[in-house]
């Protein structure tokens, strides 16, 4: 008897380490699934400085998992990022270290946002000017939409009379907004009733008279989403 309990406290101790071994491993970041420049991450390039925070689509480290170009299917898996729009580029935290690879070099990412029910999700496609990662914003069976976030700078102001103004330059995300009909091109529009509306005049008159009808408000990413859910359902 002494015998069989000390077998089965031994096996639910070892099955305990491996469960929480596991669980560590999983959460510091890996490839998996073939190799990338390399058979870990330490083989992406190190971000040769620190930038200001408005050079990010979010200024906080995100949990993510990214799916990345090449003759393999490669995975990076739950690993602190962030978009650094400015660059172009992602930036990781792995082992007190910050690496960086060129955005184009993914085929997906998912980012765990707090306080949102679901990851946010970019994917790489083509547009005008070349290959671009987006955000979804919506996955319709007829119509999509799409975010491509761009920026501009805007120059110091300082105002040393009055001591008003920014005394270094600053750096603005712009969101832009894409439709896409099933696997047609994506088309830049304006998030407002008017663009949103123009877009569907020659393509669904449905949708068309819908927006003109009901006057939905088009003011963000979430007002867009809901349009959308509609006019699937809709059309």
């Amino acid at each position: 008897m002494y015998f069989r309990k000390t077998y089965l406290i031994s096996t639910l101790f070892l099955f305990i380490s491996t469960f929480l071994s596991g669980q560590i491993q999983r959460n510091t970041g890996q490839i998996t699934g073939g190799t990338y420049s390399g058979s870990t991450i330490e083989a992406f390039s190190s971000v040769p400085e620190s930038f200001p925070n408005d050079n990010y689509l979010y200024a906080e480290w995100y949990y993510g998992s990214i799916n990345l170009k090449g003759s393999d299917k490669v995975d990076v898996k739950e690993i602190p990022i962030k978009i650094n729009v400015v660059r172009n580029t992602l930036e990781f935290r792995h082992q007190n270290v910050v690496k960086e690879i060129d955005i184009k070099a993914i085929n997906s990412l998912k980012l765990l946002i707090p306080n949102q029910l679901q990851p946010a999700e970019f994917i790489s496609m083509e547009s005008e000017g070349g290959l671009k990662v987006f955000k979804i914003n919506h996955i319709g069976d007829k119509y999509s939409s799409f975010v491509h976030f761009t920026y501009q700078v805007i120059p110091a102001d300082y105002n040393a009379q009055f001591d008003t103004g920014s005394k270094t330059d600053r750096v603005k995300i712009d969101p832009n907004y894409y439709l896409k009909e099933g696997e047609g091109p994506l088309t830049k529009v304006k998030l407002n009733k008017k663009g949103i509306r123009n877009y569907f005049e020659e393509r669904s008159p449905a949708a068309y008279d819908y927006i003109k009808k009901n006057k939905p408000q088009l003011d963000t990413e979430y007002d867009l989403s809901q349009l959308m859910i509609k006019l699937n359902e809709l059309l």
